[in-house]
């Protein structure tokens, strides 16, 4: 489709497939202001956006109803219809619910394009087979038809026929770190008001406040990019006998930036404090150390090789920063590089206060200590 701003562009939302296909797909629940700036953002690019419509069954997306109304989109609500399907697991035919916003949209479609209104190019946010049809009669009518949607979930046949289809897969990753954003400003408070945060505390309140969100595989991989350390901490009132904490990664950029927005806010900020607590041992690391920030920095953009280049340089000045080792040692496992993956272990080991600062990395320190006895060891978060 060529650019051009002079289009008119109307935009039809099947609301359920955006939510089901986040779901599904991302393990995370739909941001719907997100959303519509994305697609808006994307759109916009193709001409001027003069209508926008969202259809759902929005008695099961409250939440969503609200938010696009609050973004001045035109909500429709919709029903279902009963289809027969076959069980592709078993070969029966059963009967299902199926969502209807393909026939809510084709109507309202005919009636624009027949009432001649100054449309030029139609948007239709899906991935549903279903609207094939709808995009044939509109192109028979003279008009340009744009799909967007998630490539793994969106028919072929569907994309194939647009004149366009626009990929919202990137929004998926931008709907993930705002839930981050939201996890480390919590952590941020916490630090602020108690002794340590622990990882149970943390689930409690983030899952009364959105129920549906995968928190624990968000954070997960929060850890493994190092964005959280992790301990365990004796406490006799816990059935445990202990409780697993997340200390936020000040000098992570994903902190950084919520760091950044506090400060904006006025909100407190921690002040990062060095392994051990004990005078002096801030000697002992400096995660403002220029290369140090430059190696997380790669880290987060994936160029693991050159991160560990720059922790190697950051030792020679700070060996006994366990946390640079850790680092270092998941860019080896990231590079797969068995062969200096021991070595650099050992080197972990033998640091002067290892004793002290592997309770800040119970999971790696696992890890270090299987590999320097060369064994094999997962690192997994556990509660």
């Amino acid at each position: 489709m060529d650019l051009n701003n002079e289009r008119n562009i109307g935009v039809f939302i099947d609301y359920e497939y955006l939510h089901i296909t986040l779901e599904r797909l991302y393990g995370i629940v739909l941001k719907p202001e997100l959303i519509i700036a994305g697609v808006r953002n994307k759109v916009s690019e193709y001409g001027k956006i003069i209508l926008e419509r969202a259809y759902a069954p929005w008695s099961n997306f409250v939440d969503g109803l609200a938010k696009l109304s609050k973004s001045r989109v035109e909500t429709i609500n919709i029903t279902s219809k009963q289809v027969d399907k076959t069980d592709l697991a078993t070969g029966r035919r059963c009967s299902i619910l199926q969502n209807n916003a393909d026939i809510y949209i084709a109507w309202d479609i005919a009636q624009l394009i027949f009432s001649n209104q100054n449309i030029d190019t139609f948007v239709i946010v899906t991935g549903d087979s279903d609207f094939i049809e709808i995009v044939k009669r509109v192109q028979q009518n003279g008009r340009r038809v744009a799909v967007v949607g998630f490539r793994d979930n969106t028919s072929d046949l569907l994309r194939t026929q647009a004149d366009t289809f626009i990929s919202l897969d990137d929004l998926a990753s931008a709907n993930e770190s705002a839930i981050l954003d939201r996890v480390i400003d919590l952590c941020l408070d916490l630090e602020n008001k108690l002794n340590y945060v622990g990882y149970k505390l943390v689930m409690d309140i983030l899952i009364r406040e959105e129920p549906n969100v995968n928190f624990r595989d968000i954070i997960q991989r929060a850890i493994n990019d190092g964005v959280f350390f992790t301990e365990r901490r004796p406490e006799p009132d816990s059935v445990k006998g202990e409780v697993f904490v997340l200390k936020t990664n000040l000098s992570h950029p994903a902190a950084q930036g919520v760091i950044a927005k506090r400060k904006a806010e006025g909100k407190p900020v921690p002040v990062e404090t060095a392994v051990g607590d004990e005078p002096g041992a801030r000697a002992t690391r400096n995660h403002d150390d220029p290369r140090f920030v430059d190696a997380v920095n790669r880290i987060s953009t994936g160029d693991s090789a050159g991160a560990l280049e720059r922790f190697e340089e950051y030792l020679t000045d700070y060996p006994n920063d366990l946390s640079a080792y850790v680092s270092s040692i998941k860019c080896l496992v990231e590079l797969n590089d068995s062969e200096k993956l021991p070595a650099m272990c050992k080197r972990a080991r033998a640091v002067e206060n290892y004793e002290q600062q592997r309770d800040h990395f119970p999971d790696w320190a696992e890890f270090i200590e299987s590999k320097s006895y060369g064994e094999s060891s997962e690192v997994v978060v556990t509660e």
